[in-house]
């Protein structure tokens, strides 16, 4: 009679294996999800200096300034802005006359067109 002995678990082979698999997974994973989070910060920061620039049009009209006269941000905020943005990356929004869109200073891609 045939001596049967029953093996519970994985050998050397298999294991490396799943390892493998896990690390090129991985490799491919981690670039895609770092892209993805650069651009949710660009895409933020463009979403702000949009709120800015509403806030800065709307103290512009309200208060019957021209094209040339450049708010502060304690003119936008509480009344038109509950709270000044910050940037995802941590730059510094520049404010420039209503009929220029506010700069970030991080700049190119952090810019609305």
């Amino acid at each position: 009679m045939m001596d049967k002995r029953k093996t519970a678990g994985f050998t050397l082979v298999e294991m490396v294996i799943v390892v493998l698999v896990l690390t090129i997974l991985l490799a491919i994973a981690i670039p895609q999800v770092m892209r993805a989070r650069e651009n949710a910060r660009t895409k933020g920061c463009i979403a702000n200096l949009w709120e800015i620039q509403g806030a800065q049009q709307r103290w512009a009209f309200e208060n019957r300034k021209t094209d040339e006269d450049v708010p502060t941000q304690s003119d936008l905020v509480p009344v038109y802005v509950k709270h000044w943005p910050e940037c995802p990356e941590g730059g510094e929004y520049t404010l420039q006359s209503t009929d220029k869109t506010p700069l970030c200073s991080i700049g190119d891609p952090h810019i609305i067109e």
